[in-house]
């Protein structure tokens, strides 16, 4: 029997140990597949498709932890070392990628950062589900997922030690205007209120 993964909008299971993802149409396979092969190509840290048909695209499978999921864990293991490293590598996901898709001259973002979509493998971070293209400024990115890692329900204190540590990274390694980050950060819990309340 294949193995389910959480997934608001399409099915996505594994499947004799890689991963298929049944999207809504043909049209929307062929692009997250496009999106999928350009990145891996440039060396950003995504799954490799393996095969395209129809409304599915087949792509390695990773295995790992959400970061929801790395987070939960660390509330009972707590390992200083490993949530540092995780924040380090969180953060060079992100240099590669904006370095990869010219995000200085396009303006081309992440834009989907529910770290669920994000995979703490060994040794590195890794991304799934590119629908579509984003654009807009690499602070809406970052303030995004700490609004997302700190709404997440489980120990404080874990995620926002573990959130200041990837803000910390960020700063130093792209320098983006903390005062920007913090904005966009807002904004994003704004909205989860919205979103949560007409749920």
């Amino acid at each position: 029997m294949a193995k389910r993964f959480i997934s608001k909008r399409n099915q996505v299971f594994l499947r004799d140990g890689f991963v298929v993802k049944r999207l809504a149409s043909p049209e929307q396979a062929v692009m997250e597949a496009e999106i999928l092969f350009r990145l891996y190509e440039t060396g950003v840290s995504v799954p490799r498709v393996l095969k395209q048909r129809h409304n599915e695209i087949i792509v390695e499978y990773v295995p790992g932890e959400t970061i929801p999921d790395f987070l939960e864990r660390m509330v009972m293991e707590r390992d200083e070392t490993l949530l540092l490293q995780t924040a380090q590598r969180l953060f060079l996901w992100f240099k590669k990628f904006y370095e990869a898709v010219g995000y200085e001259q396009t303006g081309e973002i992440r834009g989907d950062v529910n770290g669920r979509n994000f995979i703490i493998a060994e040794n590195r971070v890794v991304s799934v589900d590119f629908e579509e293209r984003a654009f807009g400024k690499a602070e809406q990115d970052i303030g995004r997922l700490l609004a997302f890692i700190r709404t997440y329900d489980l120990g404080v204190s874990v995620k926002r030690h573990f959130s200041r540590l990837f803000e910390s990274a960020v700063l130093e390694g792209l320098y983006l205007p903390a005062r920007e980050i913090h904005r966009q950060y807002r904004l994003e819990r704004i909205a989860m209120i919205r979103r949560r309340g007409h749920a």
